[in-house]
C-alpha cells in the first residue's frame, strides 16, 4: 500500500524563497529575483534553475499511477495551521495523534533578516556591559546589516516575476483545479 506526501507551494513565493536561499548562500551575484531569473540556465542539476520547472499537474497525475494514497498539502496552509496539518499527516501514516498531545511547533526562519534580528536581541544584553563607543559601533553595524537585508527583500517584492513562471503557474492552477482548491487533500485509491 504505497503512500506519498506531496507538499506543494505557489510558484511566485516559491521562486522568491529559492532566490533568498541562493542569496544567503552566495550562489547568485544579483540583488533581486527578477535579475537572477533572467540569467540563462547553466549546465548542471535541474534544481540549479529552480524557477519555472515545476510540473505540478503532470507530476500529480504520475503519482496517482504509482501510489494508492496521496496526501497533498498546500505549503502556505501548513505554515499557518501546523498542528492541524500534523494531525492529518499522523493519520495518513497511521500514527495515533494522542502520542503527540502537547507537541509545540516553533517556526524556524533562517532568512538573513531573522538571523540578524535574533543576533541583535542577543547582543543587547552583551552590549550593555561594553564601554559606550564599542557598544555604539557594534549596534550601528548590526542595524545597517539588518536595514540592508530588509531593503533588498522589500524592493524585490515589488517586481512582477509571473511572466518568468508561465509553465509553473499554469501547471499550479491546473493542479489546484484538479484537487478542487483544497489545501489538504487525501486521495485514497480503491483496489
Amino acid at each position: 500500500m504505497p503512500k506519498v506526501i506531496l507538499l506543494y507551494r505557489e510558484p511566485v513565493s516559491r521562486s522568491r524563497s529559492f532566490f533568498y536561499e541562493k542569496k544567503k548562500k552566495n550562489m547568485t551575484k544579483f540583488n533581486c529575483v527578477e535579475d537572477d531569473m533572467k540569467t540563462p540556465r547553466q549546465d548542471g542539476l535541474w534544481w540549479e534553475y529552480y524557477y519555472d520547472n515545476v510540473d505540478y499537474f503532470d507530476n500529480y497525475i504520475a503519482l496517482e499511477s504509482y501510489f494508492t494514497e496521496i496526501l497533498a498539502i498546500n505549503y502556505h496552509y501548513f505554515s499557518r495551521n501546523q498542528l492541524e496539518v500534523m494531525g492529518e499527516i499522523l493519520k495518513f501514516i497511521n500514527i495515533d495523534k494522542k502520542n503527540f498531545d502537547g507537541i509545540k511547533l516553533e517556526p524556524v526562519n533562517s532568512s538573513k533578516e531573522a538571523i540578524l534580528t535574533s543576533k541583535m536581541r542577543k547582543f543587547r544584553i552583551f552590549r550593555s556591559y561594553l564601554p559606550g563607543p564599542i557598544e555604539k559601533v557594534i549596534g550601528t553595524a548590526t542595524r545597517k546589516a539588518l536595514r540592508y537585508c530588509t531593503k533588498v527583500e522589500s524592493n524585490d517584492l515589488a517586481a512582477d516575476i509571473r511572466p518568468y513562471l508561465q509553465n509553473s503557474l499554469s501547471q499550479y492552477e491546473k493542479f489546484r483545479d484538479y484537487i478542487k482548491h483544497e489545501d489538504v487533500v487525501w486521495l485514497r485509491k480503491s483496489l
